[in-house]
């Protein structure tokens, strides 16, 4: 079974919100910044994927098979841009279910 995980700069949703997308039941949306305050400036974001997982799975991943980053503002109907630097991935097996 297919799930993601969805790290969010969100327009309104406070930080730290955490909903099922509404567009697909096996997405989880979780806001890690909102509103415009940082705006232009680099934001620094450190997550632990397999505690966000659990909270709203209920459940550790069986394996992690892909890594997305991507720039959406559809649903806004406004333009941006937005740029990726340092991206660091650190996973531990031990945490996993085998």
């Amino acid at each position: 079974k297919a799930r993601a995980i969805c790290y969010v700069w969100a327009a309104r949703e406070p930080v730290g919100s955490m909903y099922r997308s509404p567009y697909l039941e096996q997405v989880a949306t979780i806001v890690v910044q909102s509103g415009n305050q940082g705006a232009g400036r680099w934001a620094s974001v450190e997550r632990d994927l397999m505690a966000d997982y659990r909270a709203f799975f209920g459940e550790l991943p069986e394996r992690v098979s892909a890594v997305a980053l991507m720039v959406d503002t559809d649903n806004t109907r406004s333009r941006t841009r937005a740029y990726f630097d340092d991206v660091l991935l650190e996973f531990w097996t031990s945490g996993m279910r085998r």
